[in-house]
C-alpha cells in the first residue's frame, strides 16, 4: 500500500523525527548567522555624530538614565547589538538598539526629560541625567 504524500506528513519513525528536528535547528542557526552578519555590516557602516541638543538623543549617544530609586545606568544607543555590554573605565555600559523599546523611547529626548516604557503590566520611568 502506497502512502500518500501530503503537506503535513507525520514522521513514521524516530529517525524521521530526528531529521525534522535537525532541519529546524539548521534553519534557525542559519537565520541567526545571517542576523550576526547583518549586525557586523551595520556596525562597520555606523558613523556616530556628536550629540546635538536640538535633535536630542540619536544613534551614537551615550546616555545616563536614573530611576526613582536613584539607580543609574549608562546606555549606548547603537545600530544593533542589544545585550552587548562594554566597560568604560569602572562603569558598565549596556548597548541597546533603536529597535528596543527603551531605545525607541529615548530617541529625541534631552537631558532632564522623562523616558517611559511599558513592560508587561509595569510602567517604568527614567530621567535622562546626561547625554554625550
Amino acid at each position: 500500500m502506497k502512502r500518500r504524500l501530503t503537506k503535513k506528513t507525520s514522521p513514521r519513525t524516530k529517525y524521521d523525527t530526528l531529521g525534522l528536528e535537525a532541519a529546524y535547528l539548521a534553519t534557525g542557526q542559519a537565520r541567526r548567522a545571517e542576523a550576526i552578519r547583518q549586525a557586523i555590516v551595520n556596525w562597520r557602516q555606523f558613523r556616530p555624530r556628536p550629540y546635538d541638543a536640538s535633535q536630542g538623543i540619536q544613534l551614537g549617544a551615550l546616555v545616563c538614565l536614573g530611576d526613582a530609586a536613584d539607580k543609574e545606568q549608562q546606555l549606548f544607543l547603537g545600530p544593533d547589538g542589544g545585550s552587548m555590554k562594554l566597560v568604560s573605565g569602572a562603569q558598565l555600559v549596556q548597548v541597546i538598539s533603536s529597535e528596543a523599546p527603551l531605545g525607541r523611547a529615548m530617541l529625541g529626548k534631552c537631558e532632564g526629560e522623562e523616558v517611559a516604557i511599558q513592560a508587561s503590566a509595569i510602567r517604568q520611568r527614567f530621567e535622562v541625567l546626561w547625554v554625550n
